[in-house]
This record gives structure tokens, C-alpha cells and sequence, in this order.
């Protein structure tokens, strides 16, 4: 029995690989379908994850930073808690050199400040914050068991905004938060300095200053420069800068971040301003 011969057309196809057979058509569609959903499927969470750590940063400029100076870690964490569930960012600190040295790279709105500390007390933390230009606009909430009429008139002539004694209900202690920054203006943290050495960053002017002469900046440089600053002594790497800074990510791209770090140092430089913003080789920048 002889076969059908088939027609040229379709022996030159065949020939030259212009159709697979079905098996292996469905074979190789199957296999590339595969290889596309677990790409997207491993874009999607790398991308979930990169828009969730952008939005949580994003989230902290609209929260009043608080600074809770209490050396009885029990009662530090249920203010701490009752703060955080009010809207509020909080750090903790037990003693007055923790304090001062976080005032040195981040200024919060309010700082709820003990008397009884060790080492310098309240009423000596408070005199020194008060006659800090950089500081002494901050405002100040005396939280101390010290409830004598007496107490009371030193803490306000200290400075203090205002004096509450031990022990408080939770309501009064976060409306009068709410009053305390409503009276001075900074309900989001709108007063915040970072200061490195004689490096002064003014987060509300968007001011930067060394040793009293001004660099300026454009735009982006003072958000490179203000984010390395709030992060002082972590290397930053540039993929974080250009989520953090631009917003989102450009994959193996750094000539942009390298670029603004090259003349944001020329202009600190100018200043007088030295070498503060460092290499991290192969990864990225951070300012010791």
C-alpha cells in the first residue's frame, strides 16, 4: 500500500522546522508558562516586600516622635505601649546619657522626662536642654512621682510645658500630649535636627549647615544626606537609597545614587565639611 505523498509546501516546513508536533508544542508552551508564573510570582513578593518597607517609612513622617525618659523599665513600657497605640513613635531611654546621645542625630517632638533618674536628675536634664539653642525648643513634660507644690514650680520655670505626678491615668497623660503639641506647633515633628559633629541638618527648613555656613542643596541631595543622617553609622546601600529617596527601585541601577552622593560631597566640601559621607565598597554609603 503506498502512502499519500505529501505536498512540497509542507515537506520544506518540516524540513526546516517551521512546525513542531503537537506533543512537543504542548510540552514546551507548558514549560515557558511555568518559568513566567514562578518569575512573577517571585517579582510580586519581592515587590510586595519593597512597597511595605517604602510605606512604613513613608508612615513615620506623619507620627509625632516621643522620647520617654524613665529609668523604671515597667512603667517606661506601659507608656511606651499607651503612646504607640495612640499614633505616637516612641523611644525609651533609662538615663540622661542615652538621651543626649540620641538628641545628637534625631530631635523629637516631645520628650516625657522623669525626675528621679540616676546620675543627672530631671531638673538638671531639663536646665541643660534649655540652654541648648538646638534643643530648647523642643517640648518638655515632666512625669515624676515628686507631686510638692514646690516641684511643680521648679519643673515650670525650668521650661516645662507641663507637670504631671505619678500616678496618672492614661487619657490625661495622651490629652495632654495632644494639648502640649497642639500649643507648640509640632504634632508631627516638624522641629526635627540631626546634628553630626558641626554638621546641622533642619528637617523643617530643609536647611543644612556646617560650623555655621550653609550648603545648599537641591532636592534629592538634601534627601540623601537627611536619610544617611537619620541612619548615622549603618551602611545604607544604594538599592535602600533609591527606594527611600526616589521611591522605588531601579533594578542594577546605582549611576544615579552615585552621582548626587559625588556632588553632595562637593558641596559639603565647600563648606568645610570633610570626608562625613563614606564608601561602603560594593554596597553602598553611610556616614560614620
Amino acid at each position: 500500500m503506498k502512502f499519500l505523498k505529501k505536498p512540497e509546501s509542507v515537506q520544506q516546513k518540516n524540513k526546516t522546522g517551521g512546525h513542531c508536533r503537537p506533543p512537543e508544542c504542548f510540552i514546551v508552551k507548558t514549560a515557558v508558562l511555568k518559568i513566567i508564573t514562578a518569575f512573577l510570582e517571585i517579582s510580586k513578593k519581592k515587590m510586595y516586600n519593597k512597597i511595605k518597607e517604602f510605606m512604613k517609612t513613608e508612615w513615620r513622617k506623619f507620627m509625632s516622635l516621643i522620647y520617654c525618659v524613665e529609668d523604671d523599665t515597667g512603667i517606661q513600657e506601659l507608656i511606651s505601649c499607651a503612646l504607640k497605640s495612640g499614633g505616637y513613635e516612641v523611644r525609651g531611654f533609662e538615663n540622661s546619657r542615652n538621651l543626649l546621645n540620641s538628641l545628637k542625630t534625631e530631635i523629637p517632638s516631645l520628650i516625657l522626662l522623669d525626675v528621679m533618674l540616676p546620675g543627672q536628675d530631671g531638673f538638671q536634664i531639663l536646665s541643660d536642654l534649655k540652654r541648648n539653642p538646638a534643643l530648647c525648643e523642643i517640648p518638655v513634660i515632666m512625669l515624676t512621682a515628686k507631686s510638692g507644690e514646690l516641684d511643680k514650680v521648679k519643673g515650670l520655670e525650668l521650661g516645662a510645658d507641663d507637670y504631671i505626678t505619678k500616678p496618672f491615668g492614661i487619657m490625661e497623660l495622651l490629652s495632654r500630649i495632644k494639648a502640649v503639641l497642639r500649643r507648640t506647633g509640632t504634632a508631627v515633628s516638624t522641629s526635627q535636627l540631626i546634628t553630626i559633629d558641626k554638621l546641622v541638618i533642619d528637617l523643617q527648613k530643609r536647611n543644612v549647615f556646617y560650623d555655621g555656613k550653609e550648603a545648599v542643596l537641591t532636592y534629592k541631595e538634601f534627601e540623601v544626606l537627611s536619610y544617611l543622617g537619620r541612619h548615622r553609622g549603618t551602611a545604607v546601600s544604594r538599592e535602600k537609597l533609591m527606594l527611600n529617596v526616589w521611591g522605588f527601585d531601579y533594578e542594577g541601577e546605582s549611576r544615579t545614587v552615585d552621582a548626587h552622593i559625588k556632588t553632595l560631597r562637593q558641596k559639603l566640601e565647600a563648606v568645610g565639611c570633610m570626608d562625613i559621607v563614606t564608601t561602603v565598597r560594593g554596597f553602598g554609603y553611610k556616614i560614620i
